[in-house]
């Protein structure tokens, strides 16, 4: 009876070992299921996260060719369009990682942009190799593009300014009937906005006052620099230091490749450019000792001048709208230096006539008797204002000198002229769709 009963109880204990390896190993295995669970569901996770911080390479790098178009890099190389219409490009799997470098996870993305509407789809797409299936998440983008203009005031440069003589400088507004009459400078509505303004930190004179002008409007040096006022100069705003803003260069939007002859004039000669729509010529230079050179017509002309641009002597530069009241706008870049004793904008609005100076234009100069109306932006150019003529409009220069008899009036509605090179976008929607 012992025996059997010994016998009996061994075999309890082994049943019961093998039932606690049973429980062991399926709790082993419970618990491996629900870890690989687990780290699926964490990598299934991270992927559906990446993808979208993969959509938003695609979108930056959409955004980047928006900018290289305004700023001289070729743009959409690569690129291919979605349809016959060329303003939509479309750029499709790309891979994030660079080529060759192997991984376990492939990230691309594929782009949509149109350029008319400035909207970006971008789809990130994300795969693992153990993995079908990929993840894959779409943002849409619309863009606004934000154009910004230097001509905060009316005389801005690089380095020093040197406003002497007697000349005043005030200011107007083109685009306010109450700050001007028909949009043209108005004595009676004169504003005290003439800003005079340089970022030159020189401490001991960043801005030079002299003479018996007349100044409505501030001095304001650069970060730390100094203000010399002399002689009867009268200055009716506040002088300060502290301007910091970016000048940054001309970047010409046009071909430069030449496509007419150059200039060249003199006596009664004429030449006469007709402009119809939206126009591009690239010429040599300009040089006009007499004579008259009219620009004519409607829409917009962008005039490239490789070498200098000089009217002189006897001769005249018109930019005259047919027909009368037509919108005809003048673009000059100016590779080269500009020298003008005559340039009239029958326009009557500055925004109308702009000559941009690139790195090579080293000296502009306006010693004419009638009024020049328009705007100057030659950020390497030593800028010397000498004439009789008024001056309405604005100026950005390396240096400036302003002597001579000739006021200059400041148009405020500069402030909202778009500067083609100076292009920014701004996110008006970003959504997930």
């Amino acid at each position: 009876m012992k025996t059997g009963l010994k016998w009996q109880t061994r075999g309890q204990a082994l049943v019961g070992g093998v039932i606690l390896v049973f429980l062991g190993t399926a709790i082993t295995a419970g618990a491996l299921v629900y870890v690989m669970h687990t780290h699926r569901s964490t990598r299934t996770h991270r992927s559906w996260v990446n993808a979208l911080h993969v959509a938003e390479a695609g979108v930056e790098v959409a955004i980047n060719e928006f900018y290289k178009e305004v700023s001289g890099v070729p743009p959409w190389i690569g690129w291919s369009n979605v349809t016959a219409n060329p303003r939509i490009k479309a750029f499709v799997n790309k891979p994030l990682l660079p080529t060759g470098v192997v991984s376990e996870t492939n990230r691309f993305y594929s782009v949509i942009a149109n350029l008319d509407t400035f909207t970006v789809t971008s789809t990130g797409t994300v795969t693992l190799a153990q993995f079908t299936n990929g993840m894959q998440r779409t943002l849409q983008v619309k863009l606004q593009p934000d154009y910004t203009s230097p001509f905060s005031a009316a005389l801005l440069a690089k380095s020093y300014v040197k406003h002497g003589g007697n000349a005043s400088v005030d200011s107007f507004d083109s685009s306010d009937p109450n700050k001007s009459t028909n949009g043209q400078y108005d004595p009676l509505k004169r504003q005290v906005n003439g800003d005079i303004v340089t970022v030159s930190s020189d401490p001991e004179a960043a801005i030079f006052a002299t003479g018996s002008g007349v100044l409505y409007g501030d001095l304001i040096a650069g970060i730390g620099g100094g203000v010399k006022i002399s002689g009867n100069y009268t200055n009716l705003g506040a002088v300060g230091s502290g301007a910091d803003t970016d000048i940054s260069d001309v970047i010409v939007p046009m071909s430069t490749v030449l496509t007419h002859p150059s200039i060249k004039m003199s006596g009664a000669a004429v030449e006469t450019i007709v402009v119809a729509g939206n126009m591009d010529r690239a010429i040599g230079y300009i040089k006009a000792t007499g004579g008259a050179i009219t620009i004519t017509g409607s829409g917009r002309l962008r005039l490239y001048v490789e070498g200098e641009t000089s009217i002189s002597g006897t001769a005249t530069m018109h930019i005259t709208p047919s027909p009368a009241g037509a919108p005809l706008a003048v673009e000059i870049y100016a590779n080269g230096d500009v020298l003008l004793n005559s340039c009239v904008n029958q326009t009557g609005n500055a925004a109308n006539l702009g000559i941009f100076g690139t790195k090579n234009c080293k000296v502009v100069k306006y010693t004419g008797a009638s009024h020049f109306t328009g705007f100057m932006y030659v950020p390497y150019a030593a800028y010397d204002f000498s004439g009789q003529g008024d001056f309405l409009g604005a100026v950005v220069s390396g240096t400036i000198d302003v002597t001579g008899t000739g006021d200059f009036h400041y148009d405020e509605a500069l402030t909202k002229k778009s500067m083609p090179f100076l292009l920014g976008y701004r996110i008006l929607n970003w959504e997930e769709i």
